[in-house]
């Protein structure tokens, strides 16, 4: 605008805005689930442009979308990544697959007898696994 008259024009304004997660700050989830039963991930993001979503296990491309459905069979990281032309983000799923407590077999506990004349000193072991590591009780 000057003093011979005005001049107008219409932009366009984009306004992009970076990608970050949309219930979670945090970048790290532990997740534990009971050995044969699926899990289901979730990340949800936003931003604009709309961020491509993409899954990685062991720095490899497993799927994309928001959401991925599991059936782990022993302990892992996932790790969902967010993205668009202004930035990325991650989060990691730590996952815990849980499974149920099991004698190992030793000599000293599958003896169908065993037997230590009295006063005599004895040692028996007894070895279990699981996820988490379980406690081992003695009963008299």
């Amino acid at each position: 605008m000057n003093k011979a008259g005005v001049s107008e024009e219409d932009i366009k304004l984009i306004v992009n805005v970076p990608v970050s997660f949309v219930s979670s700050k945090n970048n790290f989830e532990e997740i534990e689930v009971e050995y044969g039963n699926s899990v289901i991930l979730q990340c949800q993001a936003f931003g604009k442009p709309a961020p491509e979503i993409n899954w990685y296990q062991s720095q490899k491309l497993i799927s994309y979308g928001s959401e991925l459905e599991l059936l782990p069979d022993k302990d892992q990281n996932i790790t969902c990544e967010a993205k668009n032309k202004i930035n990325k983000i991650t989060k990691t799923f730590m996952i815990k697959v849980l499974t149920f407590p099991e004698i190992l077999p030793t000599k000293n506990v599958y003896d169908e007898n065993f037997m230590v004349a009295e006063y005599q000193n004895t040692n028996i072991s007894c070895q279990a696994k699981g996820n988490p590591v379980p406690s081992i009780i003695w009963y008299k």
